[in-house]
């Protein structure tokens, strides 16, 4: 027999490249099929940090009806409860989330999802996602342009050069 063809998907959004430690992040993860036909056996996985990196105060601001969500704060792991494992085409579930980040400047702090099926997914290039927060305390600038400084006798010696040749200009205009 042949397994229904899907394309099923995970996307991260709304995390920050970079913040501030301490400050709150927020974000969305989205698992969806395209189809062309219903998903069977649909697994999910999500992380936010990781063993001995995790974030604080982890929230799911906005869950569908019946989904659950546990994050464990010593592995970073989220378990969900309540996830169809059928993804009907065209479905999708959304499920944000905030946290507090690490105080510690120069802590980085990845959110990873992934999405599996019984069915054969055509483009299992999408089935999983990565989007990471750097935090720092002074975020880096765009380097500067070094602007040359010359020791004070240059800038005398420029003056009497400079004296010269308006001495020599003044008197070719009255010669």
């Amino acid at each position: 027999f042949l397994l229904p063809v899907v394309d099923v998907a995970t996307v991260i959004s709304g995390v920050p490249a970079s913040g501030l430690p301490g400050s709150t992040v927020t974000g969305s993860v989205v698992f969806s099929n395209a189809g062309p036909e219903d998903a069977q056996g649909v697994t999910y996985s999500l992380s936010i940090g990781a063993a001995g990196n995790t974030p604080g105060d982890v929230q799911f601001t906005s869950l569908p009806p019946g989904v659950g969500a546990t994050f464990d704060a010593a592995t970073g792991v989220v378990t969900l409860t309540g996830m169809p494992t059928t993804l009907v085409v065209g479905d999708s579930i959304s499920l944000d989330f905030s946290y507090t980040a690490p105080a510690a400047d120069g802590a980085r702090i990845e959110v990873t999802s992934a999405v599996a099926t019984t069915s054969n997914d055509v483009v299992p290039a999408n089935n999983s996602a990565l989007a990471s927060t750097d935090f720092a305390l002074n975020p880096p600038v765009a380097p500067s342009i070094p602007v040359p400084v010359m020791p004070w006798p240059a800038y005398v010696l420029m003056l009497v050069l400079l004296a010269g040749v308006v001495r020599l200009r003044t008197r070719q205009i009255h010669h």
